[in-house]
């Protein structure tokens, strides 16, 4: 009888007009989705490159220039900067996430790329980072995630509205049920039907996304990522089926279900994650901007008037770096770096308490996400995208770190007064982003999914149960 039931549907589904006119909306909103993410991702990529390019060409035009004075080609008078170590920079690039075409998430609001020399402090690396929200930054922009999350429900409301109620309007659902058929196999052989144009016309526009923005399954975890967003997209659309299909169940009119649904949707969507972002901000407030800057000025202003005691200090703790007025860098070069190192240590602890309050309240949302699918969804698809909040947290720990080591082979050199040599242009490290495992990424997205999942078997629950009481003539 089940077949019976999906051959029926699916006809009835076939001709379907709304149907057909709001799978080609979809499919539009996919189309420039896909074309917004992938322009962008190519943006970046360009971007990123151009940096990369740009700082080793300086770093090899210095080098060029202190092998010429070397070799007495060149006079240094002519060139009094070249070979400084604080002259020497270099680029700290974050590439595009491997499905950044398919999720922009929050990567268009924090910063891929930043400069690194001697004269950079943990603080300023990145001032962006410090200030937004998590859960607004969350929300993301027009990709393909936001269609499925937003749009997609919408379709599957569309479709599922009126399973039993226009039956039940139109006379037929009584008469359907004095056959050999059951109330339940009737609904399930419709929301299958259903389910499975939706969940084919998700992976089909999947799979026609993912060649069309230019990415191939051969790059390294590619496969693996592109399988895990189908699946929280089939975890997410069958959640919000089941949805539908307990609403269904309620025995109200296909007016009363489309407007419930509805109600869900808004509720899910936008109204608590809405919520929950200002719970969160008034759970775990972060410092205002204008302290943190009257903070930093503070420091600033006061290291500097010592300027002179740190040079001293420094020197009489390291009397073998003592340049002895022989020093090819001049004074005010090595007090500045010092001045910046006095800074950076007076306002570690500001920063660390602002990010202290950011990861709480991260944690407080990666808390309560669970009250709303739609958050769920968004966050698993930012993750698998590469455009979470966690790969730029690990790109920034890894930049500091990479200034760490920068200072650490520079920074003598400088207060020494020396000059880069040739070797040591090739000794500078390069920094290089060091990607997340994906069973790290799979091990966070399988805990989205797997609620989405707890949820839907909920519903599920709950419908069986009301199927029970169901009365198909009232």
């Amino acid at each position: 009888m089940l077949k019976h039931i999906l051959k029926h549907d699916c006809r009835l589904l076939v001709v379907d007009k709304v149907l057909w006119l709001a799978s080609l909306l979809i499919v539009l909103c996919v189309g420039y989705a896909v074309y917004n993410g992938a322009t962008r991702a190519e943006r970046w990529r360009e971007d990123v490159s151009q940096q990369f390019a740009k700082a080793q060409e300086a770093l090899l035009k210095q080098k060029t220039i202190v092998e010429e004075i070397l070799a007495g080609k060149k006079s240094a008078d002519e060139h009094p900067r070249e070979g400084f170590p604080q002259s020497a920079q270099h680029a700290a690039t974050l590439p595009p996430g491997p499905l950044a075409a398919f999720s922009i998430g929050q990567t268009d609001l924090y910063p891929y790329a930043t400069s690194i020399s001697l004269w950079k402090r943990d603080d300023n690396l990145f001032a962006k980072y410090q200030v937004e929200s998590p859960l607004s930054l969350l929300a993301g922009r027009f990709d393909f995630a936001f269609v499925i999350v937003y749009l997609l429900p919408l379709l599957i409301i569309a479709l599922s509205y009126n399973l039993l109620s226009s039956e039940k309007e139109n006379g037929t659902l009584v008469l359907a049920l004095s056959q050999p058929l059951r109330l339940r196999t009737l609904i399930t052989g419709k929301v299958l039907m259903r389910l499975a144009f939706v969940l084919g016309l998700v992976v089909l526009l999947c799979v026609a996304g993912f060649f069309a923005s230019g990415m191939r399954f051969n790059a390294p975890g590619m496969l693996g990522r592109f399988c895990l967003w189908v699946m929280v997209g089939a975890a997410y659309a069958l959640f919000w089926f089941m949805l539908a299909a307990g609403v269904n169940t309620l025995g109200r009119g296909s007016e009363t279900n489309a407007t419930v649904l509805t109600c869900f949707w808004l509720a899910f969507v936008l109204i608590i994650p809405a919520i929950l972002n200002l719970a969160v901000s008034a759970a775990s407030p972060v410092p205002s901007r204008m302290q943190y800057v009257s903070s930093l000025r503070a420091a600033e202003n006061t290291a500097t008037q010592i300027g002179n005691k740190l040079l001293a200090s420094y020197y009489s703790d390291h009397p073998e770096l003592s340049a002895n007025g022989a020093a090819a860098i001049p004074e005010w070069a090595r007090k500045y770096y010092l001045v910046q190192r006095e800074i950076e240590d007076k306002t570690t602890s500001i920063l660390t308490d602002y990010e202290a309050r950011l990861d709480r309240q991260q944690a407080l949302v990666q808390k309560f996400r669970f009250l709303s699918p739609a958050i769920i969804a968004q966050e698993a698809f930012n993750e698998i995208a590469g455009a979470g909040l966690m790969r730029q947290r690990r790109f920034v720990l890894q930049t500091r770190e990479f200034l760490g080591s920068w200072q650490a082979m520079l920074s003598p050199k400088l207060l020494a007064g020396a000059r880069l040599q040739p070797a040591d242009f090739d000794a500078l490290p390069r920094f290089a982003f060091a990607e997340e495992p994906l069973a790290n990424v799979a091990n966070r997205v399988w805990v989205g999914v797997l609620a989405l999942l707890l949820l839907t078997a909920a519903l599920f629950g709950w419908s069986i149960s009301a199927l029970r009481r169901y009365s198909p003539a009232s």
